[in-house]
């Protein structure tokens, strides 16, 4: 097996067993020997791979680099890889504030999902238009997505644990469940069921165990918001904290906005 392809591989099992950092060093390597063969295709794939992991780890101008690449480099093409690029495109132009620009690209990215054709390209991105669609507070828009995702036949392993954020506030709690309890055992899956049980604090631990620096920061956020709602400021501190050393490294604006609100309450 070639070697590009023998990293690629490794590093898709890394990041299903919950060690990101091992699984971006495998997709750096898949990169770098894909390059040196000329393999175009094996190239695109790595690379594809590669933004989403400079996304969740908060390398977020290489992320939209990355992603940018892609995209314009298959310009007129519905490629399979392109609604993983503006899903990251979109998940960042959110976080940066760009709420506008953010929805036009999910949704570029779901009709690009739709034309491929493939569960492995359609379900993590209707996950993800949910999502955008319910921090955007759109939440009728976010649930039609949820419930499409809810009612798809089949779903990669660890989508799941994405859809689980907004179940609550969309009403489909119990139908996620049901997707996750079905869901292989492993520490995105922990992570997943901490969510829907609301203990935030357990799912940024398991977060950061797995090295996915983006959802441990929300996952602070989420405890935060969680403690200062119920009255308890002193212990919603610590995790506006942890959230805040992220976003601000990143130039999240919106979520640093809602962070800070918590230390003024």
């Amino acid at each position: 097996m070639e070697a590009s392809r023998a990293y690629n591989n490794l590093g898709a099992c890394l990041y299903f067993i919950g060690d990101v950092a091992r699984a971006t060093d495998a997709i750096e390597h898949a990169v770098e020997h894909a390059e040196r063969l000329g393999n175009a295709r094996m190239l695109r794939y790595a690379r594809g791979a590669l933004a989403s992991h400079d996304y969740e780890l908060g390398r977020w101008d290489e992320a939209l680099t990355g992603s940018d690449e892609i995209l314009h480099g298959h310009e007129g093409e519905a490629h399979y890889l392109a609604p993983g690029a503006l899903r990251v495109r979109a998940a960042i132009l959110l976080a940066r504030g760009e709420i506008d620009a953010a929805l036009r690209e999910i949704e570029e990215a779901v009709a690009r999902a739709r034309a491929a054709k493939d569960p492995q390209a359609l379900v993590p991105t209707l996950i993800a238009a949910a999502r955008i669609y319910a921090e955007a507070e759109r939440l009728a828009e976010a649930t039609s997505y949820l419930d499409e995702f809810i009612a798809h036949p089949v779903a990669p392993p660890l989508a799941p644990v994405w859809a689980t954020w907004h179940a609550h506030a969309l009403g489909r709690a119990l139908d996620v469940r049901r997707v996750v309890d079905g869901a292989p055992e492993s520490r995105w899956k922990t992570a997943a069921l901490g969510i829907l049980d609301r203990d935030y604090a357990l799912a940024a631990t398991m977060f950061r165990e797995i090295g996915v620096g983006v959802e441990e920061a929300y996952a602070h956020l989420r405890a935060a918001e969680q403690r200062a709602s119920e009255g308890r400021h002193a212990r919603a501190e610590p995790h506006v904290e942890q959230a805040l050393d992220f976003y601000r490294s990143v130039g999240a604006t919106f979520y640093i906005r809602r962070a800070e609100q918590l230390l003024r309450a």
